[in-house]
């Protein structure tokens, strides 16, 4: 399953390159993150379903990790959801399962997988 950072379309990981023909000024940024997986170290836990998930998102409880290309006073369009992992990107004890809702032009959004009850513990 896909991994997925805060912002739908950044990543942890890449180098911004210049088209500079000095070596010096050719990598403008570059960031690589990486946090060992412990598999020895798992849980299972019941996921919701699918319609659960999008009617919290449709109640503006789930998170909006990209708008895209798209006006904010326009209708989304959702052409896929599917399963993914997120990470914060901060050293966590465990991955969290998140539905993924992404439409057209570049539109995402997340809300936990968990079945709500297993969340609290």
């Amino acid at each position: 399953m896909k991994l997925l950072p805060p912002e739908y379309d950044k990543s942890y990981t890449y180098v911004l390159v210049s088209s500079s023909t000095e070596n010096k000024n050719k990598v403008i940024e570059a960031q690589y993150k990486f946090w060992p997986i412990a598999t020895d170290n798992f849980g299972t836990y019941p996921i919701r379903s699918s319609a659960e998930a999008w009617q919290e998102v449709l109640d503006g409880n789930g998170v909006v990790a990209s708008y895209g290309q798209n006006p904010l006073d326009t209708v989304i369009i959702i052409r896929r959801i599917y399963l993914a992992y997120y990470d914060s990107g901060m050293p966590d004890n465990y991955l969290q399962p998140i539905f993924v809702f992404s439409g057209d032009n570049g539109f995402a959004a997340y809300t936990p997988a968990i079945v709500k009850d297993d969340l609290t513990q």
